[in-house]
């Protein structure tokens, strides 16, 4: 049904909106750590990757959650609405 499917494409739209920039962030961090591999391959991108990378998303974190106060409450306004929705469309199917 196009509800189903609509409440389930919203869904991963909020997900990448509330993940998105840690996840690209992150990306952007394994790309550099990728070139430091290159340029100098003497240097352990293990040890040295590990700790930057917990550094880089625990600050992004820190970074967007206050902007989460703008987008949560669009999300908790829509949600059971949505889901209301979905339920009353999802019907048995009929026995044979």
């Amino acid at each position: 049904d196009c509800s189903v499917i609509t409440f389930f494409s919203e869904s991963l739209f909020i997900v990448l909106r509330i993940a998105g920039p840690v996840a690209i962030t992150l990306f952007l961090t394994n790309v550099a750590l990728a070139l430091m591999s290159r340029v100098a391959p003497q240097m352990n991108v293990f040890s040295v990757g590990l700790p930057l990378q917990m550094l880089v998303g625990l600050t992004m974190i820190i970074i967007t959650m206050p902007l989460l106060g703008a987008v949560l409450p669009e999300i908790y306004a829509q949600t059971p609405h949505e889901l209301d929705t979905v339920l009353r469309h999802m019907q048995p199917v009929p026995a044979r």
